[in-house]
């Protein structure tokens, strides 16, 4: 699994990048500061305009290339470049299902369309492959 997003679970330190323990961010309410250099601790998330972590997406493009099946789930298809790792996978002979509750530009291109709720699709397609869903054991 690849976070190209980032991990709402994590934080960093804007100015020396390390770390933030979770442990310090516990109770915290106000701008939690680095106990290291004093800079800003915010989430190792990636927020909309800023660029994604280039070598995990070079990782992910490279799986796209190499994957025989790519699943796009519950994402509107259209914020590159992450959107262009479905088309990759296309291009390089990857089956595609898209799940979604609306169509998008890939849907026409698709193998298979699921619609619906990821939640409710992704745990009927586990247990018809015979796999139980996480946290029904």
């Amino acid at each position: 699994m690849l976070e190209l997003h980032g991990n709402i679970e994590r934080s960093y330190c804007i100015q020396c990048r390390a770390p933030a323990p979770e442990s310090e961010m516990e109770g915290v309410t106000t701008v939690p500061h680095c106990t290291k250099c004093g800079g800003l601790i915010r989430p190792d998330v990636v927020w909309f305009g800023e660029m994604l972590p280039q070598k995990v997406f070079a990782k992910a493009e490279a799986a796209a290339r190499q994957c025989d099946m790519f699943f796009s789930i519950g994402t509107s298809a259209v914020v590159f470049p992450a959107a262009s790792l479905a088309y990759t996978a296309l291009d390089y002979g990857a089956f595609v299902v898209e799940m979604n509750v609306d169509s998008t530009d890939l849907s026409s291109r698709a193998h298979e369309v699921l619609t619906g709720k990821a939640g409710e699709i992704l745990p009927d397609l586990l247990m018809q492959a015979g796999i139980q869903p996480a946290g029904e054991q």
